[in-house]
């Protein structure tokens, strides 16, 4: 076993409502966005074919990459199963929604569907965007940065989880070369925000967290320099997500599943 050079075990921030300028910024941008929304809506789309080139096909292929072959849900629903689902969703969607975008945006509904948009957008960020992207206003950081700040040498990082009682060994280091470093921040980033949500979107399940801490590990040893020892899960040098149970403040002496991160570096 190579030289050890740091450890830490790390639980996402919880958020039990959104911040308010976040939810406000979500609100007005959504206001200033709408008569070009309908604009774009009335030239894009004119038929069925249109909706299903430009908004059912694309939605298809989104839902299909967020979801593994194999995988099964708790109830037994299967990969082909959910796609099945969404592609009778959106067969009828398209039949109605020319009509029904229409009738939002004359008829004055479209502020019942922001009041609507702005709930399931608030819930969403408490769900996994808070947690994952962190609140920089309130100097929260999230898995991301965490992970970031780990991996490319920030000694912030020490101080900030020591002050949150979490226990640190070592000092965060600079696994990749310096001209990669921009790159590896940024598709670091992107993987933990997509990888995080995809294991908190569909309940904390063990195979999806296994089957994703392989590719987190993998994501990260192609950037590896040479001394670092190689990243694998569980291993001398790994980055894992891991569930943990934490309090519940909604619910007097409940506890609720977590998403976290251990991360260990070791030289060769």
């Amino acid at each position: 076993m190579g030289q050890f050079e740091f450890f830490a075990k790390i639980i996402a921030p919880y958020f039990v409502e959104i911040p308010k300028e976040i939810d406000e910024k979500w609100l007005n941008q959504s206001k200033k966005a709408a008569p070009k929304t309908y604009k774009g809506i009335q030239k894009a789309i004119k038929t069925k074919k249109d909706f299903d080139e430009k908004i059912g096909n694309p939605t298809k292929k989104t839902i299909a990459s967020f979801i593994d072959k194999n995988f099964v849900s708790r109830s037994g629903h299967t990969y082909r199963n959910i796609m099945d689902k969404t592609r009778d969703s959106m067969k009828n969607a398209g039949k109605e929604y020319l009509r029904g975008e229409k009738n939002v945006f004359e008829t004055g509904r479209y502020e019942k569907k922001l009041e609507d948009g702005q709930k399931r957008y608030a819930q969403k960020w408490c769900e996994y965007l808070g947690p994952l992207k962190g609140y920089k206003a309130g100097h929260i950081p999230g898995l991301t940065q965490i992970a970031i700040m780990a991996l490319t040498g920030d000694n912030e990082l020490v101080n900030y989880l020591r002050a949150q009682g979490v226990s640190v060994q070592g000092r965060p280091m600079v696994i990749t070369t310096p001209e990669r470093v921009r790159e590896f921040r940024n598709t670091l980033a992107k993987r933990i925000l997509s990888w995080g949500s995809e294991i908190i979107k569909f309940g904390y399940e063990h195979q999806d967290v296994k089957r994703l801490n392989e590719k987190l590990n993998h994501l990260v040893n192609e950037y590896r320099r040479h001394e670092i020892t190689p990243f694998t899960s569980g291993g001398p040098s790994h980055i894992d997500f891991i569930i943990a149970q934490i309090p519940d403040s909604t619910k007097p002496g409940g506890m609720r599943k977590s998403l976290g991160l251990d991360i260990q570096i070791t030289m060769e």
